[in-house]
């Protein structure tokens, strides 16, 4: 999710000024109260309304509603709280360097992997699977469900997967994406390449001279294989693709568009629902043979009803205003509960705090971040920009966290990020064949998966919490050298050996993680000696030192509707290095980054590099902590201090136009007049329940002029909404205060609505 956090609906969005056409339809997820019957009886009746998809392991529905029925949706009974069908989006879209055409490539066996060099893994060779792979451990027997943009099927195409798909489900209709098979070499590449780094298993030969080769020799000369010992062509040199479980089997579940773009929710909690019920079927002894006989093909996978789904690897994500509570969270715990383990990607909105988005919130995922070796980006930067350009840009030798992951800790006082892995310019190939280093979260999280089928392998009994907990008590923190906390890594870096010594052992904790889940943000954060900042006389400074390469200070700021703006200054910039021994090409200096008051995701307020000194003001806030984050730039030779100053400025809102408290589904209308010569409207309505509280309420503010056109500026999920209106009509207005998602019920609520500036008063 980038720029505002507007609700996207299936076939429009509200801006303003909009007026909406009530015939057009948008697609709702309703959470029923007590099971669905009520609520399935009471949308029948409302004309034009299709149920789309009743979830058979959550009490939700998916709703199509005509826009104008909307307001007679929310007060239906046996409806608990209704949520647009947001788009989610894989959590690195298009973060690919192409390597380059192999001059060769062939599938791997087991055993051929087993007999590869130690230290040969080019991908991830911290983690430890190639000590497995040479036990003779792969991953067999173990099926792991991709649910992502399909995974490609044709061994001629991706050799690295040749075997290894099972078949899968498409869950996009025609009228959203014209491919339809979830294995298909047309699909959007980022679910092959998922795949292929939890289950890959193939060998590419490459021109030994070509830029890839000469930078692995450069930076990581072990991954390199000489054609001497393998008998491939003189002048040519090999790269092993080998996932962490090579022997794994994967059932596709295709849930973004095969163009890139995102899917909706409504979508992915289908595949969610669908994998839970096929693992319960298999519970339940129902045989896990296809029931389309013939199968098998690219353009025509294999379809079950019924497979022993252990892992389900999640590289996706969107916002949520309920931590643990959206229906994509609730689905998580229920994977959980039936033997499925979620391994989720924490998003790419990283270096800011508070950015965890769903379903990784969900109690029970395994939530990974991003790591990035300075091998993987010095190969990355020579590719970009030329041989030699990689040294240059990454000076620094530590393990970082990569900058654009995102960052815990989740509203409810949970830590929400787990561990971390290798993320960052990882050699995968795509649905096309092409081969590329991939980058971000969505990378690392098949690697974890990858790991729990070969703890799966072993422990075929084992509950999946507890192989969970054990991939995360397991993790090491010391692997990472940048200074970053738990907050930025979780327990630590991906060790699968010291998991694997963990469940042999016995005792691991059949505990999920839970915080306080105190009403406030600020109270839930202490509890993990988190402090927000406190202002005197509307100002604060601190001193930021030694910052290493990667490492990002988090500084959170109390906001509230009456703050105007806030101005940040980061200045005295120092290097502990002299000149001539920092980055040869940009020296060294910081990064500063500041995002609004939302907590599932980065919405940028300023952000950009600092050599000496850098001053921002930000405005249009969100109430709540306002997040700023400092990083020593990840391209330093050294660590860097700075002095960060943040300055309020505040005006007081006088008294409100009208107050009251709302429900979910309360519809409240407010009349004002508007007089004649206005050049400026404005409405603000602020609620208790704002990104400083916990669940995030959802209250909208819709406006209607004289002549009954509809303004929807104020009808997102911000919090204050604010809806502004030029040269607005003159005459009786009224404002809707709509109760769209009440979290927390009741919420109070205050108005104020302004012509030019001053105050205009509630008409009876």
């Amino acid at each position: 999710m980038s720029n505002r956090m507007i609700r996207m609906l299936t076939l429009f969005v509200l801006t303003a000024p909009a007026l909406a056409s009530p015939a057009a339809a948008a697609s709702f997820i309703v959470r029923c109260d007590g099971g669905c019957a009520t609520a399935t009886a009471a949308i029948q009746q409302i004309p034009g309304a299709r149920i789309d998809r009743a979830f058979a392991n959550v009490d939700a529905l998916v709703v199509d509603v005509p826009v104008a029925a909307v307001a007679s949706l929310k007060s239906r009974p046996g409806i608990a709280e209704i949520q647009e069908d947001v788009a989610v989006l894989s959590t690195d879209p298009s973060d690919e360097q192409p390597v380059g055409p192999a001059a060769g490539a062939q599938a791997l066996s087991p055993a051929q992997i087993a007999s590869l060099p130690a230290g040969s893994d080019y991908n991830a060779p911290l983690v430890g699977a190639h000590g497995f792979h040479a036990q003779g451990r792969f991953g067999a027997g173990v099926v792991v469900a991709v649910i992502d943009s399909g995974v490609a099927n044709d061994p001629a195409v991706v050799p690295a997967l040749a075997g290894s798909v099972l078949g899968g489900e498409n869950f996009l209709p025609a009228s959203l994406d014209p491919v339809l098979s979830a294995t298909s070499t047309a699909n959007d590449p980022h679910g092959t390449f998922a795949a292929v780094l939890l289950a890959g298993h193939a060998l590419y030969r490459f021109p030994t001279a070509s830029p890839f080769i000469q930078s692995l020799l450069a930076h990581a000369p072990q991954s390199v294989l000489s054609c001497a010992s393998l008998g491939c062509p003189a002048g040519e040199s090999a790269v092993a693709v080998a996932g962490v479980a090579p022997a794994a089997k994967i059932y596709a579940m295709k849930i973004l568009p095969s163009n890139g773009t995102a899917g909706p929710s409504s979508r992915v909690l289908m595949a969610m629902d669908r994998a839970i019920t096929l693992r319960r079927n298999f519970d339940a002894g129902l045989p896990a043979v296809p029931v389309n006989p013939g199968c098998g093909a690219a353009e025509n996978p294999c379809v079950y009803d019924s497979l022993p789904i252990r892992i389900a690897n999640m590289s996706f994500g969107g916002p949520a205003l309920y931590a643990g509570g959206s229906v994509r969270d609730l689905l998580v715990t229920e994977m959980l509960e039936a033997g499925i383990l979620p391994v989720t990607a924490t998003g790419n909105d990283g270096p800011a705090a508070l950015t965890v988005q769903s379903p990784g919130s969900g109690p029970g995922a395994l939530n990974v971040t991003a790591a990035t070796s300075a091998a993987h980006e010095r190969v990355r930067r020579d590719l970009e920009l030329g041989l030699g350009a990689g040294l240059q840009l990454r000076p620094a030798g530590n393990l970082q966290i990569q900058g654009t992951s995102s960052r815990g800790p989740l509203p409810d006082g949970r830590l929400g990020i787990d561990l971390a892995a290798d993320g960052y310019a990882l050699l995968s190939q795509g649905a096309d064949g092409r081969l590329s280093l991939v980058s971000g979260t969505s990378f690392a999280a098949p690697l974890a998966a990858g790991a729990a089928a070969l703890l799966g392998e072993r422990f075929p009994a084992a509950p999946v919490v507890e192989i969970r907990n054990a991939l995360v008590e397991g993790a090491d923190p010391s692997l990472l050298t940048d200074g970053s906390g738990p907050v930025d890594h979780g327990a630590g870096f991906l060790q699968i050996a010291a998991a694997d010594a963990l469940l042999a052992a016995g005792g691991v904790s059949p505990h999920l993680p839970h915080g306080p889940g105190s009403p406030r943000v600020e109270a839930n954060l202490r509890t993990l000696g988190i402090k927000p900042e406190r202002f005197h006389h509307d100002s604060f400074s601190r001193t930021l030192t030694g910052l290493l390469p990667g490492q990002v200070a988090h500084v959170y700021i109390p906001v509230e509707e009456d703050v105007d703006s806030l101005t940040v200054s980061l200045t005295g910039v120092t290097p502990a290095l002299p000149a001539w021994q920092q980055n040869t090409l940009l020296g060294d200096g910081a990064v500063l980054t500041v995002v609004d008051a939302f907590t599932s995701f980065s919405q940028v307020l300023a952000s950009g590099r600092v050599d000496t000194g850098a001053t921002h003001v930000v405005s249009r806030l969100q109430s709540g902590l306002v997040r700023v984050a400092v990083q020593g730039a990840p391209s330093n030779a050294g660590s860097v201090s700075a002095e960060l100053t943040v300055e309020r400025q505040r005006t007081p809102l006088g008294s409100p136009t009208a107050v009251g408290t709302i429900g979910q589904n309360g519809d409240i209308p407010i009349r004002f007049a508007v007089p004649p010569g206005v050049t400026s409207l404005s409405a603000l309505l602020a609620f208790a329940h704002d990104w400083g509280q916990y669940p995030v309420n959802d209250i909208d503010v819709i406006l209607e002029d004289p002549n009954g056109a509809l303004y929807f500026g104020g009808a997102t999920s911000n919090a204050p909404e604010r809806a502004d209106v030029a040269n607005p009509t003159p005459g009786l207005w009224t404002a809707y205060v709509q109760g769209f998602t009440v979290n927390a019920d009741p919420d109070p609520w205050k108005l104020w609505v302004k012509a030019d500036g001053q105050k205009l008063p509630k008409q009876p």
